[in-house]
């Protein structure tokens, strides 16, 4: 079975994605709170696509089960 490679996002996407500042990713990184990125040379760093994903799902499943949790559905 053949393995799909992740794709690696930049700083640049990484904001447009999730709306965030550069300040707040890494304060997140810092407290755990968001994923960590990969090392791709001297002076690049990059995050994989599905980590992003997963994140961005876990933000939507915080919300709804705060809806559920205050009765608005």
């Amino acid at each position: 079975m053949e393995q799909k490679l992740d794709k690696i996002l930049k700083l640049s996407e990484v904001l447009n994605i999730t709306a965030l500042s550069k300040c707040t990713i890494w304060l997140y990184i810092k407290k755990g709170l968001f994923p960590a990125s990969v090392k791709l040379g001297p002076r690049r760093i990059g995050w994989f696509e599905s980590d992003i994903q997963d994140w961005l799902l876990s933000k939507k499943e915080e919300r709804e089960l705060e809806r559920v949790k205050n009765g608005n559905n």
